[in-house]
């Protein structure tokens, strides 16, 4: 019905009401005529319309009548609906006539009271319905709004009580006028935002309505009123909440919020009281709607800074309430804003609105809200009630969710333009938006001072933060992640994100140790092995590291063409060996593993500097220190050969220099712009570690960043909004990180069992959000506590996660709980679905995040060993029925079936953003264990092949009838979810070790190595050794794929130098199962890695794979099957990979030296035969054969193993010489060794460096003379002091230190300690071997010194000489003689052994002397110092008392002489060589006569030998020329037939050097064949007569002792009657020889020396005189008595030798002295027997002088015999005497048998001098005498001399002369006239001469 209609009944009802309403029509009617008049429609404006119309209803509304009320109600509504009446642009700008104050009109009552409850509220829809007119037909101002709500408070404060219909229906009036007045607002701000349009609503007219309301809330507190406060809460909220985002206020306006709008709230809040009721539902309402509006400021006036303070007091005061209901209400309404991102940005974000007065107003913190909100969060998780923990976890979790839509490709409504730019402007990238800052204002700050230094540190100078410290894996740590370590444990000081390292394959047995910081100490799997150049010249170090800088600089241009990095590596390694191979001659020894790794750490450092814009000022902080550079090299377990000087220069030079971008490489690249584009260079060293690049897939290789930036689109990455919102995000998450991990751990441990399980799954929905946000901003690392607790809840055990992440105990120890926790040893067999559920979250989504943090690894690993024993005990028990349902999840079910239910659907969207479950590189090469392996799984295939999701197993679980029925899970579903979640585990270690770049991949490893560690300490728990086994495969399969993947090899390096240690110590555990595993790991590691990874020259990194081998083998007491198994392995290594072995023969060769356990001797026949029947013998030979093979192929791999195989085979020639099959093929090798180092000395400028040797310090061995020099030191009495000096002068041999030949040990190459050490090795086997394999060793041994004389190595083998062979030889010797001396067995084979060496000895001494070019390279000195210790030691076999020691001394003497005398000369200048030849044969002669006297003298020929019955003969007919006795006296012996052939063959080598020296003599060939050995004469090199003259002292002596000798007739029939010779036995072949080479040397000497020729003159006299004596012919007169009178039987030849006799016997003891006294009487007895027979002889005939003369010889035979047998009478008489009394007695028995032959000698001279002239029968009855042959001899040799030297021996003319004046013997008259006829100038002149005496 139209108005029209309404104003007709108006007129008709009140015209039949009566009079009292007649002013009702009349009104109506005007307004019905100006309705129906047309002039009065187009003539009246919309207002003027609605007057005359609001007149008459209002007269309607207010008149009595009931009828005309609804009339009027109802012209009102129609008036509203009509458009006649409703127009916005016609109305006048006053705002009386505008609709609303029209209809406030209308509607006003006189008095409210009388107006019902019903009129009232049908009065309030036709407000309603006001509030629903377009907007165009509206024109609303803070003036009738408030006159609106006016009305309506008046409405509702008028009367009595009002019913809650009634107020609700007011409220409802004045929000949904508010809603239009707001929304006006809007629309005027989005068309006008100037607002210049009159009639349009003000944004700033909102503050009068506030502020209206505001009051009236004051005034209902104040009077208690609910309603007023109701009411204007309500409608503050509904206008601010219809306010638009984007309304701009003005200052005013926010000084009435801080000064009015937060007080009033406050006021209403009120103070908490801990003692208040309970609070009320209409309390609780109000607080809700005061939570509601705070939220609505929040939205508008947040991004103003001065309104946040009193908005945090307003939400502090709201959470700070007791009650549970309050703060549950206030966190839905929290909830409602984390629901919205840009509300987000609001609370959180930048300021767009700075604070114009800094002074007035404290500056504030952006996150001052959200940290009130965070901390009553914080604070109500810490309640029992589970409501309230549930609205927080989801709060939390909206929140999350919130911020990740904000990171995806938020919209313009999520991030407005003006956040967009502000926050891209304040932030130029992710990771300078981290916030560092304080938590709210400063009176709130929570930095630790740690932190704070740190902050200023790093805007000071460049210095590292005290913080940081060293791991293994730092030299790949991004030093960011320093700042961020700090960040994550501000509240733990001792904290640390990093573990230690072990050195090296060494055993760690302390877990703990795993995490300490290393020192700074080298040693690559052991410090025995661990060799570093230590150098003390810095400055050559120095010199070295700039030049490699240089080198570097030259070289990175070259590594831009490459393609790949693995190219890029290879270029790399080849760098290393090439700049090895050219430094090679420096005096700076490096290896190319250390160059490597110096080359990646110095590219590193410089890439992290460039990154950081370190260049080109120079100026910057540099967070990795000197000290941690050269850690990262000397600490990484690599076996490097470099100085800390040398590191320490290339990290200053690095900081100088921009290597890299000096070579043309950007560095500073956006990495996403350039992925696909980037350079190889630059990837391989983002492949170790990224630097400042915080987004997704920064922790895989380049290839997979390459792939996941394929997928993604760039313009998607790098969009302005996008990165503002990842910006944002990361920002509010640094922030809050801490805080979200406090109530996720509190959420996954409830505290109550209620509804336990859906807090966990809404905690786990939150962490799922977390994990994936971590991911995004690449907050990764930070990502160890999410996985902490996804672990607690998914391996049953919620609080332990929790209590992990409270905690402040260190990181090392909560690892170290954390995987104690991992160990399970109880059954574990109820599993529900947030298990199942957590299970997957960790397995799918943990590679990326868990790359980033080492403690996120140790919960993945708990998992996975949790999802292993799930497996396992599923396959064992088979009770799959055990696995149910807890009847805790029932209640649930519904959330997680619409979970799930809603997964499905957008399970693509679901998927991992990075493909992180895709097998990208394909699988390994051995058979994987996956779930198809287990039979009764199979019962699960029939669910589709991909059917993989868990989330679809587990809706599928859910809607089986056996889960609804019992509320079990189905057991083939469940067996199938836990082999997807196996294969899960496989996936995820499959990709980790293909995708991971290198720091990453380090972190699980490490992890995986720690765990290991972990249960090898705990292998006495159930089940330890079963998850043991598990992760030894796991480390194992990591490390096989990441060398499969094609990695760099630095990566491969420092990979192995943590699992190296940890499969070592596995290999060395107790239990069998899992130290066999251990080695077959090790085994195919070591086999794909030599397969894959080709070791270059100069690299020693496969030394690394083969020290675990011998480190196993070291253990005391190892199983001999575990010993088998790794020999096994080894000889299949080397049977696969010979060539590739390369440098780790060396620890192979080690593994050899202690396998097999040698036998304990040779009657160990169990040992030895095991040995020989072992199929391992076959193994070493094999190995052998192939380093041969390889290492004469290339000289760099024998060089590096050398020593090493030949300290194997020596070990197998000492320990093994037993055993056949060991010792002979040694010994063969070692001759192959010897000949592959000859080789390499022969290329001495192209011989590798032995690295190996170079520690090895020079110790030389030194012969050992003191015996023979204390023998020769008793003959200093006894020789003049010229030629005591030659004596001396033989002995005094330089050390070997001050030789020469000692620089070889300093070569650069070490080839000649290598060498020495063989030739050492072999020598001290020689010496000590006691078995038919001596011989063999000897051979090798002069072999070896052959080879080296032949390749010239001449100085070498003088080395080997003097330190090694001969020092071996002379203990040898020694040895010999000790045995000989026990055993009386004459040494047997060893002998044999010995005279072979001591043979091939001469003959290398020949060779080496007789070379060409060992004058010129081989040190005079060294050569003297040579022939010396030669020599001795020939002389020091001659001496002895055994007849082959004595005989090949002699030999080998006179070969050296004969055959090398002729270069004497040329190697010694001086001629010293002959001297030391000459004094060594008088010492021979000298030694030997001092041995016949002395077993002469004492009677006593030696001890009796067995079986020397055969050598008595031969040696008697050698000596004597006759044979002895066949049967002997125990007393014989051939001791003295040994000393006479050694004194014999001395002559004879002396008559080689005199008769060859011989230059005025001729006939000298008949001197030689007169010899003993006259076939052994060879010819010699002629001497000087200085040689001749030393030798004449001991050939004079040889003469005198043969005299002795032969007129000692008592003792010559003593000898006879001892030995049976069937004649006396006579030395006067060899005196004769004696006596012949005397005259010959003394004549040569004279005639160069003529003052040497007196002593030809003197010797020429005693010949005579003496065969004047013998003969009796004539006495000679005393002036021509020589000087020289015949000696005693004693070496006794002067007169001060004898004076010292005579002085000795004053020294005797008084036994002596009575022995001495016995001796005179007997001798006084004979001298009156002799003086009778004088007298009767001048009166008897010549027959009886004979008788006397004959008894006198009896009776002087008698004396002889009793005086030797005179002690025995004592000895018998004083009982048993010690050695020392028998050695006292003899003594005293010599020294009186000396004085009684010079007695006997007196009186034989006073018989001769009394005698007559013999009679010619007395001639020829007497034999031939000794002086007559010597005289005879004398002139027969003289009678030769050469005419030209005539003149010079007319002294000897005149001594031969008295031949002819007194003898009468016709041999001697017809010899004396030969000789004659050479002088016969001399013999005419002495015709005519009368005087007789004169010649």
């Amino acid at each position: 019905m139209a108005m029209e209609n309404v104003l007709k009944c108006l007129v008709r009802d009140s015209q039949a009401l009566g009079r009292g309403f007649l002013h009702i029509k009349q009104q109506s009617q005007v307004a019905l005529e100006m309705l129906e008049s047309q002039t009065g429609l187009m003539q009246s404006t919309p207002h003027e319309l609605r007057e005359k119309c609001f007149i008459a209803l209002h007269s309607a509304l207010v008149s009595n009548s009931g009828h005309l009320l609804k009339l009027g109600l109802m012209g009102v509504q129609k008036l509203l609906r009509d458009n006649h009446f409703v127009s916005k642009h016609c109305d006048p700008p006053d705002d009386c006539q505008w609709l609303l104050s029209q209809l406030l009109d209308c509607l006003s009552f006189p008095s409210w009271t009388k107006v019902s409850e019903e009129v009232q509220i049908e009065m309030t829809k036709i407000y309603i319905s006001f509030a629903c007119l377009e907007s165009k037909y509206l024109n609303l101002n803070a003036h009738v709004i408030v006159d609106l709500l006016t009305r309506l408070l008046d409405m509702g404060q008028s009367g009595g009580v009002k019913s809650r219909k009634h107020q609700v229906a007011l409220q409802t009036a004045s929000v949904q006028n508010l809603q239009t007045f707001a929304k006006n607002i809007s629309v005027s701000v989005t068309l006008n935002p100037q607002n210049l349009v009159p009639g349009d609503c003000d944004v700033n007219q909102v503050i009068p309505i506030i502020q209206f309301l505001c009051d009236k809330l004051e005034d209902g507190l104040v009077t208690a009123q609910v309603f007023p406060v109701e009411f204007s809460l309500e409608s503050i909220q509904a206008l601010l909440n219809n306010l638009p985002d984007d309304v701009v206020l003005n200052s005013r306006s926010h000084s009435f919020v801080w000064r009015t709008l937060c007080p009033t709230l406050l006021k209403l809040v009120g103070v908490p009281c801990p003692n208040a009721p309970a609070t009320t539902d209409c309390k609780i309402s109000e607080l809700r709607c005061v939570a509601s509006i705070g939220c609505e400021l929040l939205r508008l006036f947040g991004n103003v800074s001065v309104l946040r303070a009193p908005l945090e007091s307003l939400f502090h005061r709201l959470l700070v309430t007791d009650h549970i209901t309050t703060r549950i209400e206030m966190f839905k309404t929290i909830k409602e804003v984390f629901s919205k991102p840009h509300r987000l940005l609001v609370i959180g974000g930048p300021f767009l609105v700075e604070a114009s007065n800094q002074d007035t107003f404290p500056e504030p913190n952006e996150f001052g809200i959200l940290r009130v909100l965070f901390d009553g969060m914080e604070e109500s998780m810490q309640t029992d009630n589970v409501e309230l923990r549930t609205i927080v976890l989801t709060c939390a979790n909206t929140l999350l969710t919130s911020l990740l839509s904000l990171t995806g490709s938020p919209t313009s409504m999520q991030i407005p333009d003006s956040f967009m730019e502000k926050i891209n402007l304040l932030y130029s990238d992710l990771e300078s938006c981290d916030y560092i800052g304080a938590l709210s204002y400063p009176t709130r700050l929570r930095m630790p001072k740690t932190y704070e230094q740190l902050l200023k540190d790093q805007t000071t100078i460049p210095v590292k933060p005290p913080t940081i410290m060293i791991d293994l894996t730092h030299l790949m740590e991004d030093e960011e992640a320093t700042e961020t370590t700090v960040a994550n444990n501000l509240d733990d000081d001792n904290c640390s994100t990093t573990s230690g390292v072990t050195e090296g394959p060494e055993i760690v047995d302390d877990v703990e140790s795993m995490d300490k910081e290393p020192e700074n100490d080298i040693e690559f799997f052991g410090a025995n092995d661990g060799y570093a150049a230590r150098s003390n010249h810095v400055d050559l170090e120095r010199l070295a590291a700039r030049k490699f800088l240089e080198d570097l600089q030259m070289f990175i241009p070259n590594l831009g063409s490459w393609r790949s990095p693995l190219e890029v590596d290879l270029a790399l390694q080849q760098f290393a060996s090439n700049y090895c191979e050219d430094a090679g001659q420096d005096h700076v020894i490096f290896n190319a593993d250390g160059i490597y790794l110096a080359t990646y750490v110095t590219l590193l450092l410089n890439f992290e500097l460039a990154k950081r814009e370190y260049y080109p000022s120079r100026t910057g902080f540099v967070a990795q220190s000197e000290d941690d550079f050269i850690a990262s090299v000397l600490n990484s377990g690599i076996l490097v050969y470099l100085t800390p000087e040398f590191l320490a220069e290339l990290y200053q030079g690095v900081l100088v220099s921009d290597v890299i971008g000096n070579a043309g490489f950007n560095v500073n690249a956006d990495s996403n712009t350039s992925m696909m584009f980037s350079c190889a260079f630059i990837n391989l060293l983002t492949d170790v570690r990224q630097v400042k690049c915080p987004e997704q897939a920064t922790c895989f290789l380049s290839d997979c960043r390459k792939l996941h930036f394929a997928f993604t689109p760039n313009f998607l990455l790098r969009e302005p909004r996008r990165q503002a919102g990842l910006k944002f995000a990361r920002r509010l998450l640094t922030c809050f990180w801490d805080s979200f991990l406090f109530i996720y751990s509190n959420g996954v441990s409830p505290t109550s069992n209620e509804t336990d399980n859906q807090a966990i799954s809404q905690a786990l929905e939150c962490l799922q959000n977390a994990a994936k946000l971590a991911n995004i901003l690449g907050l990764q690392d930070r990502s160890g506590t999410i996985f902490s607790l996804l672990a607690s809840v998914a391996c049953g055990n919620p609080q332990l996660g929790s209590a992990l992440v409270r905690q402040k105990s260190s990181l090392k120890n909560r690892l170290m709980k954390a995987r104690l926790a991992g160990l399970i040893s109880k059954p574990v067999f109820d599993i529900d679905l947030p298990h199942i559920l957590s299970l997957d979250v960790v397995l799918n989504k943990g590679l990326e995040l868990a790359s980033y943090n080492k403690e996120a690894w140790t919960h993945i690993l708990r998992c996975c060993l949790y999802v292993t024993e799930l497996e396992r005990r599923v396959y064992q028990s088979k009770k799959t029925d055990r696995f149910k349902m807890t009847t805790q999840l029932k209640q649930y079910t519904s959330k997680i079936k619409w979970k799930l239910s809603n997964s499905v659907g957008s399970k693509d969207n679901q998927g991992d953003d990075l493909n992180l479950t895709s097998a990208a590189f394909g699988g390994l090469d051995e058979d994987s264990n996956s779930t198809d392996s287990y039979s009764f799984l199979t019962a699960a295939s029939q669910l589709p092949n991909n059917d993989n999701n868990i989330q679809q197993l587990l809706e599928k679980a859910v809607k089986c009838d056996n889960y609804k029925n019992t509320g079990q899970l189905d057991s083939k579903l469940l067996a199938r979810i836990i082999g997807v979640l196996s294969e899960r585990v496989d996936l995820l270690m499959e990709d980790a070790a293909a995708k991971l770049n290198l720091k990453s991949l380090l972190l699980l490893i490490e992890e995986l190595c720690q765990l290991c560690h972990v249960q090898l300490n705990h292998l006495d728990e159930e089940n330890i050794s079963l998850q043991c086994n598990w992760v030894l495969h796991r480390i194992g399969e990591v490390m096989l794929r990441s060398v499969k993947t094609g990695r760099p090899l630095y990566h491969a390096l420092h990979c192995w130098a943590i699992v190296g240690p940890t499969l070592l110590k596995a290999a060395c555990c107790s239990d069998p199962a899992i130290a066999k595993t251990s080695v077959e790991i090790l085994r195919s590691i070591i086999s794909h890695v030599l397969q894959e990874q080709p070791e270059p020259l100069h690299f020693h990194f496969n030394e690394a794979l083969f020290k675990p081998f011998e480190h196993v083998l070291c253990r005391e007491n190892i199983d001999p099957d575990l010993q088998d198994q790794v020999m096994s392995s080894l000889c299949e290594l080397v049977e696969c990979w010979s060539g590739e072995i390369r440098s780790g023969w060396r620890p192979l060769f080690a593994c050899l030296r202690r396998w097999p356990p040698p036998p304990q001797g040779p009657t160990d026949m169990c040992s030895t035969n095991r040995l020989i029947h072992s199929e391992n013998i076959s193994t070493v030979k094999e190995v052998l054969a192939a380093f041969v093979q390889q290492g004469g192929c290339n000289p760099l791999i024998f060089a590096n193993a050398a020593m090493d195989a030949i300290l194997c085979q020596l070990h197998y020639l000492k320990c093994y010489r037993y055993v056949a099959e060991l010792s002979d093929p040694a010994l063969d090798y070692l001759q192959k060794f010897a000949k592959l180092l000859g080789q390499l000395c022969g290329e001495s400028n192209q011989s590798p460096v032995f690295y190996s040797a170079m520690s090895l310090t020079f110790l030389p061995n030194e012969c050992d003379f003191e015996p023979l020099i204390v023998l020769a030191s008793e003959h200093r009495d006894q020789m003049e002091a010229e030629e005591y000096g030659c004596w001396s002068s033989l002995f005094d041999v330089p050390r070997p230190q001050s030789g020469h030949a000692v620089k070889l040990w300093d070569n650069n190459t070490g080839i000649y300690k290598v060498f020495y050490l063989l030739v050492d090795g072999v020598t001290c086997c020689l010496t000590h071997a006691k078995d038919p394999v001596q011989k063999s060793i000897g051979e090798v041994v002069m072999a070896t010194l052959i080879l080296l004389v032949d390749i010239q190595e001449y100085e070498f083998a003088v080395l080997c000489l003097r330190c090694s062979i001969l020092p071996g030889m002379t203990h040898w010797l020694t040895g010999l003689l000790s045995i000989n001396r026990a055993t009386q067995t004459g040494g047997g084979a060893s002998l044999g052994t010995f005279k072979q060496v001591c043979g091939l000895l001469c003959e290398v001494m020949t060779r080496l002397l007789s070379a060409e070019e060992t004058s010129r390279l081989v040190d005079t000195n060294d050569v003297s110092a040579l022939f010396r210790e030669v020599t001795l030691f020939y002389v020091e076999c001659a001496v002895q008392d055994d007849e082959s020691l004595v005989r090949i001394g002699n030999s080998c003497m006179r070969h050296l002489i004969v055959n090398c005398g002729q270069y004497f000369r040329t190697l010694c200048p001086s001629g010293e060589l002959w001297e030391v030849a000459a004094s060594a044969l008088c010492l021979i002669v000298r030694c030997n006569l001092t041995t016949v006297q002395r077993l002469i003298q004492n009677d006593r020929a030696g001890e009796q030998q067995e079986r020397q019955q055969f050598r008595l003969q031969h040696l008697s007919m050698q000596i004597f020329n006759q044979p002895v006795a066949e049967s002997l006296s125990p007393m014989c012996s051939c001791n003295i037939f040994v000393a006479l052939l050694s004194y014999q063959l001395a002559i004879n080598t002396i008559a080689n050097i005199v008769c060859y020296s011989n230059s005025i003599l001729t006939g000298h060939e008949k001197i030689l064949k007169s010899a003993v050995f006259a076939e052994n004469m060879q010819p010699c090199a002629p001497v000087e007569p200085k040689i001749l003259a030393i030798l004449t002292s001991v050939l004079r002596l040889g003469c005198e002792f043969g005299i002795d000798f032969e007129i000692a007739l008592g003792m010559r029939r003593h000898l006879q009657k001892l030995y049976g010779f069937s004649k006396l036995p006579s030395l006067a072949q060899v005196t004769g020889l004696s006596s012949d080479l005397l005259v010959v040397a003394l004549a040569n000497i004279a005639m160069h020396y003529s003052t040497h020729m007196r002593d030809l003159e003197q010797w020429l006299d005693f010949l005579i005189d003496f065969y004047f004596q013998e003969s009796g012919n004539e006495l000679p007169t005393v002036d021509s008595v020589p000087n020289i009178s015949p000696p005693d039987f004693q070496l006794v030849s002067s007169s001060k030798s004898k004076e010292n006799v005579g002085t000795n016997d004053g020294d005797l003891s008084p036994v002596t002295e009575t022995t001495i006294v016995v001796q005179e009487e007997k001798e006084e007895r004979i001298e009156g027997e002799a003086n009778e027979c004088v007298s009767s002889t001048q009166s008897g005939s010549v027959e009886e002088l004979d008788e006397k003369k004959q008894l006198l010889e009896t009776r002087e035979e008698k004396d002889f015999e009793e005086s030797n047998s005179s002690p025995s009478s004592s000895e018998c008489l004083s009982g048993a005497r010690t050695p020392q009394e028998d050695d006292h007695i003899i003594k005293q028995q010599m020294a009186a048998a000396l004085e009684s032959y010079r007695r006997q000698k007196r009186l034989q001279t006073r018989i001769l001098k009394t005698a007559e002239p013999k009679s010619p029968r007395i001639m020829k009855i007497a034999p031939e005498i000794i002086s007559k042959i010597l005289l005879l001899s004398a002139i027969r040799l003289l009678s030769r001399l050469n005419k030209d030297v005539q003149n010079s021996f007319q002294i000897v003319w005149n001594i031969m002369s008295r031949i002819n004046l007194h003898c009468s013997d016709q041999q001697m008259r017809k010899a004396h006239e030969e000789f004659e006829q050479l002088f016969p100038l001399y013999a005419f002149e002495s015709d005519g001469c009368q005087d007789t005496v004169c010649p």
